[in-house]
């Protein structure tokens, strides 16, 4: 979670190295950024959303119950 702004910046980077004229190919959707970031952390893409939505809305307790592995992000 942490390396994800850089993620989203280096996807609007290419989105807009990508545009008409430039031929520029290789293109980073900000869409996508969530599931490079599932891949290099290893877990599929709907956990890695589940795990962001408990982050950025849950209590602080139940984050806590998420990082220690008491709770399960399905169960969260």
């Amino acid at each position: 979670m942490k390396i994800k702004a850089s993620y989203e910046k280096l996807a609007k980077q290419r989105m807009s190295d990508g545009g008409s004229g430039k031929g520029v190919r290789n293109r980073t959707f900000l869409g996508r950024t969530n599931k490079h970031l599932a891949d290099r952390a290893d877990v599929k893409l709907t956990k890695f959303n589940q795990i962001e939505y408990i982050l950025k809305n849950g209590s602080e307790d139940l984050k806590d119950k998420l990082r220690n592995g008491r709770v399960t992000p399905d169960a969260a």
